[in-house]
């Protein structure tokens, strides 16, 4: 079977794959453009840092350098977060 093509609609939305009424996607970024000690983002570096230490080969100190250098970029900082929704409706279901 054929994917399915993107439909002339909204770029969300998807034309329907076979036994499927609807289906589409939403997408929602979420991004910040410097280092702040209080967001999600700088949590993440905490959560990274003590985590990656013995895997694939990460040293503490590789790890704590890694950290570093983000945690002293200030402004220069960025990060982004892209949360995804897919939703389909199957055929016959009345909706």
């Amino acid at each position: 079977m054929p994917a399915p093509s993107p439909s002339p609609t909204p770029a969300s939305t998807w034309s329907s794959p076979p036994r499927s009424t609807s289906t589409s996607t939403t997408s929602w970024a979420r991004w910040r453009r410097a280092y702040d000690r209080n967001t999600y983002s700088a949590n993440l570096i905490d959560i990274v840092r003590a985590f990656v230490p013995g895997r694939q080969g990460v040293t503490e100190a590789e790890a704590t350098a890694w950290a570093d250098d983000l945690t002293g970029l200030g402004r220069a900082f960025f990060f982004s977060l892209n949360r995804y929704v897919f939703t389909a409706v199957k055929a016959g279901a009345g909706v």
